[in-house]
């Protein structure tokens, strides 16, 4: 078992080497099926709704949110972001004059102007060399289309691309990786959908402090910071970065207030907020998070730190119930046990108990009662 479980991780640590790009892509993909099917399930739950009726009504929420989003805030967005190169442009510019006329400026300029044109150029070659991030336009739509049809097929049929993974292992082993699967599952649509609720409130609490800082571009950058909460611990830094620039364009005081606004709100979304939403799902160590967004981005650009917290929530589920309790026949340690630890029990659905596929209801004489697998079946035809 051991060496097995070694020769799967190897050869999943060669696939991610050979075609990184292509299953960071399909890897997106499946934690959208995973979003839409815990929405869907939610739905069914407290509607009576069948499967495809409950994904519509997702679907279609979504569809208009996004619209509503596009049609009222696009432009404004789209004409801010442009003012906010702009501005970072310029605001740099003034940082190299004045460095340049300071005392001290004339000796570090050129050294300065170096070591920022290395520190570019040596990061775009890392990233295009070892990864072959997508630049182009036509490659981000294409991969984002790609990402869209994966997560709405999967959320479409989820039970038949998890009993096309179970099918793969032995029968012995069925039941549990059927189970494994369903647990991982449940874990990570609470964790996105915790963290979907965390970027709205770290993004309303950023857009309320710039309102009321007076800072320009207020909308834009809290639409940064929304969308970057996602990546915990890096992502509210580099969102801070350009409206930092902003506030230091404006003056020096704002630059100050405006770092104490992204220090209080990183706090409050990381240590109140998210501590809350995720106290029934999984407890990740922030230096196994840390390690694993600096892997990520170095091997897979911006789009691995992205994944990589996912990634490692799927990889310490697998961990725990697959090596340390089937191989070992151990406990995991009560900080990152997925059914329990820091954040509690995962007995309780935010979202509600699983609802049954709908191929559930029928019962299939040569497979079994609903929700057994087929070793079972066979074992309940021999009793019989």
């Amino acid at each position: 078992m051991i060496l097995r479980i070694a020769l799967l991780s190897a050869a999943a640590v060669f696939l991610m080497v050979i075609a990184g790009q292509a299953i960071l892509v399909v890897t997106a993909g499946a934690l959208l099926a995973v979003f839409l099917n815990a929405m869907t399930i939610a739905i069914m739950n407290r509607s009576g709704l069948g499967r495809g009726a409950a994904l519509s009504v997702v679907l279609v929420c979504l569809f208009l949110v996004l619209a509503l989003f596009a049609l009222q805030i696009g432009p404004e967005v789209t004409l801010q972001v442009n003012q906010l190169l702009s501005v970072t442009q310029a605001t740099i510019q003034d940082l190299q004059t004045a460095l340049a006329e300071s005392n001290w400026g004339d000796s570090i300029e050129a050294d300065w102007e170096g070591a920022v044109q290395r520190l570019f150029t040596e990061a775009f070659n890392i990233f295009g060399h070892i990864t072959g991030v997508a630049s182009t336009t036509s490659q981000v739509i294409g991969g984002m289309i790609v990402i869209g049809f994966i997560g709405l097929y999967g959320a479409a049929e989820p039970g038949t691309y998890r009993r096309g993974v179970v099918y793969l292992f032995p029968l012995e082993r069925r039941n549990r990786i059927d189970e494994v699967m369903c647990l991982l599952g449940r874990t990570l649509g609470r964790w996105l959908f915790a963290r979907a609720l965390s970027m709205l409130i770290a993004g309303g609490l950023t857009w309320i402090g710039l309102i009321l800082l007076d800072i320009p571009l207020a909308l834009t950058l809290a639409v940064i910071a929304t969308l970057l909460t996602f990546i915990p611990y890096l992502g509210p830094i580099i969102a801070a970065i350009p409206a930092i620039i902003v506030g230091v364009g404006e003056s020096w005081a704002d630059a100050a207030y405006v770092t104490l606004l992204y220090a209080v709100v990183q706090t409050v979304e990381g240590y109140i907020i998210t501590p809350l939403l995720l106290r029934r799902t999984i407890a990740m160590p922030p230096a196994l998070t840390l390690a694993a967004q600096i892997i990520m981005g170095v091997m897979f650009g911006f789009m691995g730190i992205a994944l990589a917290m996912p990634l490692s929530v799927v990889g310490l589920v697998l961990v725990q119930k697959l090596y340390i309790e089937d191989v070992l026949g151990d406990e995991p340690f009560p900080e990152t046990d997925v059914n329990g630890g820091a954040f509690g029990s995962v007995g309780v659905d935010p979202l509600g108990p699983r609802a049954p596929e709908p191929e559930a209801a029928r019962v299939d004489p040569s497979v079994g009662e609903p929700g057994t697998m087929p070793d079972q079946a066979a074992a309940s035809r021999m009793e019989s």
